[in-house]
């Protein structure tokens, strides 16, 4: 039986986070083997003819930082192409 201690192998994803600088706030967007399991059912619910659907995914990535984000230039639908031109798989597939 092989073990596998949990803390070290979510470690192993931390390299593969996004930071994103807007302004003089950085944002930082785990990678999907990282996110929440609320946040993968909000990713899959993404719905590309329906922009509200990628809002309420981004607001949950970034919780209380999405307004921020927002004034700082930022949209969900940035967001997505950032998450899919660094990590490789659209958000909704992610």
């Amino acid at each position: 039986m092989k073990k596998v201690n949990l803390a070290e192998f979510r470690q192993r994803f931390d390299a593969a986070s996004i930071e994103i600088d807007a302004g003089d706030e950085t944002f930082v967007i785990p990678p999907p083997q990282l996110w929440s399991d609320e946040l993968v059912e909000a990713a899959g619910k993404i719905d590309p003819n329906d922009g509200a659907s990628s809002i309420t995914f981004a607001r949950a990535l970034l919780g209380d930082r999405y307004n921020r984000f927002v004034e700082c230039g930022g949209s969900a639908v940035l967001l997505a192409a950032i998450i899919e031109e660094n990590q490789g798989a659209s958000v909704g597939e992610s």
